[in-house]
Formats: structure tokens, sequence, C-alpha cells
């Protein structure tokens, strides 16, 4: 499991820094991104279009605050505050629930709940 926590963080950290590369090369080729309330994408291809149209926008603190891993499912909450390109500075706190392949290896499916929040 602490395989698992430590993958986890570390992709999260990928999309902090906007490290599309190593996003897209942690998922399946049949990857569905559901943002909860506002797109749902299917295929590695949609994914990584997606990540490049977040382009520009700059985190400047995320937390991980709880990391649940069940099997071949895990959920990670935290929150975030970025800058985007045109200076506007958001916070957010966010859930997102994976479903791994049937190897473990591969992110499937992920579910993202995301909220905006004061300061």
């Amino acid at each position: 499991m602490a395989t698992q926590t430590a993958f986890l963080q570390h992709f999260n950290d990928a999309f902090a820094k906007g490290d599309i590369h190593y996003i897209t090369e942690q998922v399946t080729d049949d990857i569905v991104w559901d943002m909860v309330g506002e797109f749902s994408i299917k295929g590695k291809d949609a994914f990584y279009n997606s990540l490049k149209e977040m382009a520009g926008i700059e985190t400047l603190d995320m937390q991980l605050l709880k990391t649940i891993i069940d099997g071949k499912h895990a959920a990670v909450n935290g929150t975030m505050k970025v800058k985007e390109p045109t200076g506007n500075i958001k916070s957010f706190g966010f859930c997102d629930v994976y479903e791994f392949n049937n190897q473990g290896t591969r992110i499937q499916k992920m579910t993202s709940y995301v909220v905006s929040v004061e300061g």
C-alpha cells in the first residue's frame, strides 16, 4: 500500500507541476476522466489534450490531506491554490477517485470533484 500511496503523491505532484508527459504515461489507453459537473473524457488522446488546456496555470500550493486505498480503487483529497494565466488566484478543494487496471499499474478511470473555496 505504501507504494500506491507514493505513486498517488507523485501523480498529484505531476499534476501540480504540469508534467503532462508523466501523467499520460500513468494512465491506460482507454482512460475515462469524469470531472463531475464539468466534462467527461474518454481515451488517452482526449485526456492529453485536456491536460494541454491547463498549460499556463501555476500551482502556488497543494496539500494532500488523505489517501485511501482499497484494492484497485483509491481516493485522494486535498486543497490547491493556483495562479491562472490572467493573474487571478483561485483556491479549491478536491477529491479524486481512481480505479486502476487489473494489473494495478495504470489508472483506468479518474473521477474528480472540485469545489472553489475562499482564501
